[in-house]
């Protein structure tokens, strides 16, 4: 419940942002791969900095690719 909580809450924030459905969509699809993942680590009791480190960074660069191409 809390990664479609993430994804229901990015989804809205991007929503009014003028930009391509397409990246808007890839944006919370990596939103929704970082949940996920970092749920799978966290059931097998691995979670590290470097890990939710690597999830932040794709999340922001999917968002600064969001940023960067505006129509």
């Amino acid at each position: 419940m809390l990664a479609s909580f993430y994804v229901a809450s990015f989804s809205i924030s991007v929503a009014f942002i003028p930009t391509e459905s397409f990246l808007r969509a890839i944006f919370v699809a990596s939103v929704l791969m970082s949940a996920l993942g970092y749920f799978q680590n966290y059931l097998k009791n691995s979670v590290t900095a470097r890990i939710i480190l690597e999830y932040a960074a794709i999340v922001g660069a999917f968002f600064v690719l969001l940023i960067v191409f505006r129509p």
